[in-house]
């Protein structure tokens, strides 16, 4: 048996490391959680990969873009970052009215779940014909659609694929569960997301939006609060915090998506200069993108006047890593370096301009996000190129290996 002092030691000891640790990680973050002009250009330096000549002429009210560097040829990430020259606080409502983006012909639908997730509030959504017929043919592993084990094998045990009415049957399904899916997450959070097992290697979507979190240096940065929020969801609670979730059914010419979309919004209730920060993590989407998540943030510095707009993204797709993949990257690249540019110039010109007519929408919705920019690369004319070479290969190699 341990002597009563040894482990009084120990105990004291352990006590010591813990507090220790736990003042550490305080120390890590500035108490009055403002930020210094010197302390940002030190982070676009050495999280965004920012030259001296990005910073000079960052100073001089240029755009500045870069792609992050990444680990998973699956994954891509851009950073984005403008000067914005406004006075008097912003304010969650105007900032997320600068990010809104208008609506064009390719969304189709969409709307805002209520806060007992069910099927009625997926009313509007509705299926084409080529999803029925993809639907019809899904197995575990092989399906165009993305989707759990359990949603394929539904599809396939309780629609009659024969009968009249099996459109209107799967169609209420699908509503079904996805209400069921968005129900699951918003009680608990990353681990109800399950996996993708439409393809051979199944996708792992908690492991996904962990490393697309994880790999959002700004808000781990400068609002580790908000992120210890998000990998928590919804076990955490932060004052300031509002969350929607929403569903958007797109459709740009190629196959139709459906996506389920967490947006998140928090301004720092502390006083000092002021601090914004609005997430949208995709959480589903039928096709193309695998998960998504993206930061719009305003902040001022402590010791100037300086205030800037930063819009990042980070999505993963296993489309980034196989057959035309360096093709598909390069467009994927450019789309993207061209789409942040659009947004952070239209967001500046709003704020700058002063605020607008006012608007009763809540401060999370139609923010630029996931997406957003998945429309943009899907429509990109180039890609769409990418996209039917991609088939003419495969059907060439089925071909070929017919006749083996």
């Amino acid at each position: 048996m341990v002597p009563d002092m040894a482990i009084t030691r120990y105990r004291t000891r352990l006590t010591v490391i813990l507090i220790s640790t736990v003042c550490a990680a305080f120390m890590a973050v500035p108490a009055s959680a403002q930020v210094s002009a010197a302390e940002f250009r030190k982070f676009l330096t050495e999280r965004a990969a920012f030259a001296d000549q990005d910073l000079d002429a960052l100073d001089k009210g240029e755009i500045i873009v870069k792609m992050l560097s990444v680990t998973d040829k699956q994954e891509i990430g851009v950073f984005g970052v403008v000067r914005v020259n406004i006075s008097g606080e912003l304010g969650l409502p105007t900032f997320a009215e600068s990010l809104s983006q208008r609506k064009d012909s390719s969304f189709k639908g969409g709307g805002k779940f209520s806060s007992t997730p069910s099927a009625a509030d997926l009313k509007d959504l509705t299926n084409e014909d080529r999803d029925f017929e993809e639907l019809r043919k899904c197995v575990v592993g092989k399906c165009d659609l993305n989707m759990s084990a359990e949603m394929i094998k539904r599809f396939q045990a309780e629609i009659d694929w024969k009968a009249a009415d099996h459109r209107e049957r799967a169609t209420d399904l699908m509503r079904q569960m996805l209400a069921g899916y968005v129900s699951g997450y918003a009680a608990k959070g990353d681990s109800a997301l399950g996996e993708y097992a439409n393809r051979r290697e199944p996708v792992r979507l908690a492991e996904n939006h962990r490393l697309l979190l994880d790999g959002s240096q700004i808000v781990r940065q400068f609002a580790p609060e908000f992120y210890e929020y998000l990998k928590r969801f919804p076990a955490s609670d932060l004052n300031g915090v509002e969350n929607e979730l929403s569903w958007t059914m797109v459709d740009f010419g190629l196959n139709p998506m459906i996506a389920l979309t967490h947006r998140a919004a928090f301004k720092r209730q502390a006083a000092g200069p002021e601090q914004i920060f609005i997430a949208a993590k995709q959480i589903f989407a039928s096709r193309y993108v695998d998960s998504s998540l993206s930061f719009a943030v305003f902040m001022r510095m402590a010791d100037s006047e300086a205030a800037y707009l930063v819009f990042t993204d980070r999505s993963r797709s296993d489309a980034l890593d196989g057959l035309f993949s360096g093709m598909t990257r390069r467009v994927v690249t450019t789309e993207a370096n061209e789409r942040v540019t659009r947004i952070l110039k239209n967001a500046r010109a709003r704020l700058e301009a002063g605020p607008g007519k006012t608007t009763e929408r809540s401060v999370t919705e139609e923010v630029s996000g996931p997406v957003d920019l998945v429309l943009d690369y899907a429509r990109d004319p180039r890609l769409q190129i990418v996209a039917v070479l991609l088939v003419l290969a495969v059907g060439y190699l089925l071909i070929r290996s017919t006749r083996k």
